[in-house]
Parts: C-alpha cells; sequence; structure tokens
C-alpha cells in the first residue's frame, strides 16, 4: 500500500511531491506545539474501510472506500501515527510526520 500525504489549503491540495509518503502544503505556522488538522482519504482497492490511529487512540474511525473523512484535529509534532483496516484492525502502514501548527494535511492511501 502506498500511502501520501497532502498539506491542503481548504480550497484544495497543496504542492505534491510523489514518493512512498507525500507530505507537502500550506497552513500558518511552524511551531510544534498546538494543534493541526488531518483527514483520511481512501483510495484502496482492497480496504474496505480505514482507520487512523494517532499515537495510539483512533483519531479518524472507518473511512469507506473513495471517500474522505472529516478533519480530526491532532497535536501538531510527530504523532506517532498508522492506518489500520477498520474490519480486521491490521496494521497497514505506520508513519510520524512532522506536522505543522494550524495546518490542514490529507493522508491518502
Amino acid at each position: 500500500m502506498r500511502i501520501f500525504w497532502a498539506r491542503t489549503a481548504m480550497a484544495g491540495f497543496g504542492p505534491v511531491l510523489f514518493s512512498t509518503l507525500l507530505l507537502a502544503g500550506c497552513g500558518s505556522g511552524n511551531s510544534a506545539s498546538g494543534s493541526t488538522s488531518v483527514r483520511l482519504v481512501n483510495a484502496t482497492l482492497t480496504h474496505a474501510s480505514l482507520s487512523l490511529v494517532a499515537d495510539g487512540s483512533i483519531a479518524i474511525p472507518a473511512t469507506a472506500t473513495d471517500s474522505a473523512s472529516t478533519y480530526a484535529t491532532l497535536n501538531a509534532g510527530s504523532p506517532a501515527l498508522q492506518i489500520d483496516d477498520a474490519a480486521t484492525s491490521a496494521i497497514l502502514s505506520t508513519l510520524a510526520p512532522s506536522l505543522s501548527n494550524d495546518a490542514h494535511y490529507t493522508l491518502l492511501a
């Protein structure tokens, strides 16, 4: 499974850089303290529903294939994130991106 990150403006997606992970974006703060917004897009063909776990707690539950979750508020900094298959709780990917304060991120799986 390939995971892509995009830091997004409310009107659309920010700059794109392709690799295993994509982290780019738009926002006002650079501080690692405070909060940030993250949403999950499930573009997989093999997982009917995905969940995003942040620092051991479910931040975004059961996002269906071909849909996007609402934004979840996470602590800025480098939270431990994982994407799980919502039906089986199997861990599909783990990452610890650097998330800026007062920014919006989209995780495309």
